[in-house]
C-alpha cells in the first residue's frame, strides 16, 4: 500500500480539482482501485450525474478496470490500473446503470457499478413574456427561450413542432401562440407557457423608373392597401412625398434610390426597397463590356428566386458575397448557369429584408449592388 504522506499531496489536488470542477458545473468522482483488501472498489458503487466524470485511482496491486455491462450508445473501456498507469478518467455519455471489473480479480469479487441519472429540468420561460406584436420584416419580436442549458430545443406554432427550429432564439413569421419544448438525453420533457404574437403585414413596396437623359420618371407598382404614405429618397439628398414622382439629377452617375411606404392607417407598420438608378450621356443603365457596370434584375426577388446578373464577360464568372446592411457576410451566391454575357445565381436561404450583393470583377475591382428580398 502506498505510504500515507505520499497521499496528502494527492488528497490536495484532489480538493482543487474537485473545487475547480464544482466551478464548471461537473463534479469528478473519484474510485480507489485496490482499497483495504487489496482486492477492491472503493466505492464499489455511486450515483453520479449525465457529464460528471469518474476517475479510477491507484492504490494498490495490479488490477484493471473493464466495462462489462453498460447502456447502449456508451463507449467501452478496459484499462490498466497500477503503479506504472495510475489512473483513468472516463465520462459518461449516456444515462443508465454501468457495471465494470478487475479482469485478473473478478472471480474474487473484484467489481463495481455506477448509475448516471440525468439533472432535473427546469422550466423554460419565453422572453418577452405575454402578447407581443411588432411588424413582419423587423427583428423586434424575437423570442429567446432560457432555462434550457443542456436540452435539446423545438419552437412550437400552435402546439405543432417548427421544422428546423431548435435554436435559443426564434423569430415568428406568422401570427399565432408560441411555445418552446425542452428534453434532456433521458428523454425528460418541460414546456414554456404559451406567448401570444401578433405578427403585422408591413407594406412590400415596387416601383420601376424609365430615363430620358437626366430626367427619371418613377412608378411605383406596391399593391396598396389604404393609407399608405410614400417617402423617396433619389440617393442625391434629394427626396419626394409623391406616389409617381419625376426628378432631374444634375449630374452623370450610380444612384440608390429608396422607396419606403407606411401604413399610417392601420398598424403603422413601414417597408422599404431600394435600387440602383445609374445615369449616363445615353440614359439609364450603360451596359458596355468596356464599362463593366453590372445589372441586377429583377429587383426586388422572391427569397427562393434566382437573379441574373448581366454585361458579365463570357468564360469569367465574378465573385459573388452577400452581406447584411452591417457589414456581416451571410452567404456566397451558386451560379447556376453563364453565358451570353450575363450569369443566373440562387443568393442562399435567406430571411426577407436590404441586402448587399458584392460583384468582383475579372480585374477584381469591386461593385455593390443593394438587393432586396420578398417572402
Amino acid at each position: 500500500m502506498k505510504d500515507q504522506y505520499k497521499k496528502i499531496p494527492f488528497y490536495i489536488m484532489l480538493l482543487f480539482t474537485c473545487c475547480w470542477s464544482s466551478q464548471a458545473f461537473a463534479t469528478i468522482h473519484v474510485i480507489d482501485v485496490g482499497g483495504s483488501s487489496g482486492i477492491s472498489f472503493v466505492p464499489s458503487s455511486l450515483t453520479v450525474t449525465l457529464g460528471d466524470t469518474i476517475k479510477w485511482e491507484w492504490d494498490n496491486g495490479s488490477h484493471t478496470t473493464t466495462s462489462t455491462n453498460i447502456p447502449a450508445g456508451a463507449a467501452s473501456w478496459d484499462e490498466a490500473i497500477n503503479s506504472s498507469n495510475l489512473s483513468f478518467t472516463y465520462v459518461p455519455t449516456v444515462p443508465g446503470d454501468y457495471d465494470y471489473k478487475c479482469t485478473p480479480h473478478a472471480s474474487l469479487g473484484m467489481v463495481g457499478s455506477f448509475s448516471v441519472i440525468c439533472a432535473g429540468l427546469g422550466q423554460p420561460a419565453i422572453t418577452p413574456s405575454g402578447n407581443i406584436s411588432f411588424c413582419a420584416g423587423t427583428s423586434t419580436g424575437l423570442l429567446t427561450v432560457t432555462g434550457a442549458s443542456g436540452a435539446s430545443i423545438q419552437w412550437k406554432l400552435n402546439g405543432a413542432p417548427i421544422s428546423g427550429a431548435t435554436s435559443d432564439q426564434y423569430l415568428p413569421l406568422v401570427s399565432g401562440t408560441y411555445s418552446c419544448t425542452i428534453k434532456n438525453l433521458c428523454g425528460d420533457s418541460a414546456t414554456s407557457s404559451g406567448v401570444q404574437v401578433a405578427v403585422m403585414p408591413s407594406p412590400e413596396p415596387l416601383f420601376t423608373f424609365t430615363a430620358n437623359n437626366m430626367t427619371v420618371n418613377f412608378t411605383n407598382t406596391t399593391v396598396q392597401p389604404a393609407g399608405l404614405k410614400w417617402l423617396w429618397q433619389f440617393g442625391d439628398g434629394d427626396s419626394s412625398l409623391q406616389e409617381n414622382p419625376q426628378h432631374l439629377y444634375n449630374s452623370n452617375g450610380t444612384y440608390t434610390v429608396m422607396l419606403t411606404a407606411t401604413d399610417s392607417a392601420g398598424n403603422g407598420c413601414s417597408g422599404m426597397v431600394m435600387q440602383d438608378v445609374t445615369i449616363g450621356s445615353t440614359g439609364i443603365y450603360p451596359v458596355s463590356e468596356k464599362d463593366q457596370v453590372f445589372l441586377v434584375s429583377p429587383n426586388p426577388v422572391k427569397a427562393d428566386g434566382v437573379i441574373r446578373i448581366t454585361n458579365v464577360t463570357d468564360g469569367k464568372d465574378p465573385g459573388l458575397r452577400v452581406f447584411d446592411l452591417g457589414g456581416r457576410l451571410l452567404a456566397q451566391p451558386r451560379i447556376l448557369n453563364s453565358g451570353d454575357h450575363s450569369i443566373r445565381i440562387k443568393l442562399g436561404d435567406l430571411a426577407p429584408g436590404n441586402y448587399l450583393l458584392e460583384i468582383i470583377d475579372a480585374k477584381r475591382q469591386v461593385y455593390t449592388r443593394k438587393i432586396n428580398v420578398m417572402k
